[in-house]
């Protein structure tokens, strides 16, 4: 399996300035985001100023730029969206990459997952032979855009947050 998985330094930090923010938006902010899916995205936009400020600041600050560098290379640019599960959203199986000039990675932070899930799972383009990471919040997890994978049902009536993003590397 080509991908990585650490965790997010000052986790607590990150969680309270997106979960503090997130009062000020509007169910309006929050869009459907795939024709097979239900899950909720706060898109990273020049519309959106709470989502790219919030999201900005988490690239900027956190230290997933320098495992990004550590691990592949300098980056040339990544951006990001926040994902918002209520119960029973889900993620279909998709990849990132689709031809030449899609992202070189892609990651996903598990900013908050209610206690004792794990959802996010590597799969065929079916969405079959799931391979769980076992995710906390916390965690990030960076990984090849070439590979499937989607989010299982929230069963939880707590949301559980992810920001999500794609990476180009120089």
């Amino acid at each position: 399996m080509n991908y990585i998985i650490d965790r997010v330094e000052d986790h607590e930090y990150y969680y309270n300035l997106f979960i503090e923010n997130l009062q000020y938006a509007s169910e309006s902010d929050f869009v459907e985001s795939f024709p097979k899916c239900n899950v909720k995205t706060f898109h990273y936009t020049v519309n959106n100023i709470l989502g790219k400020s919030l999201i900005d600041t988490f690239l900027n600050l956190s230290n997933l730029k320098d495992l990004i560098t550590t691990n592949y290379g300098e980056t040339k640019w990544f951006g990001g969206w926040l994902n918002r599960y209520g119960k029973g959203e889900f993620q279909e199986a998709h990849k990132h990459y689709q031809e030449v000039g899609d992202p070189d990675l892609v990651y996903v932070y598990f900013l908050k997952i209610p206690e004792g899930q794990h959802f996010f799972n590597f799969c065929d383009k079916d969405g079959n032979n799931k391979k769980y990471i076992n995710e906390k919040s916390g965690d990030v997890i960076i990984f090849d855009p070439r590979l499937y994978h989607s989010v299982d049902p929230n069963t939880s009536d707590d949301y559980r947050y992810t920001i999500a993003g794609n990476i180009y590397l120089k």
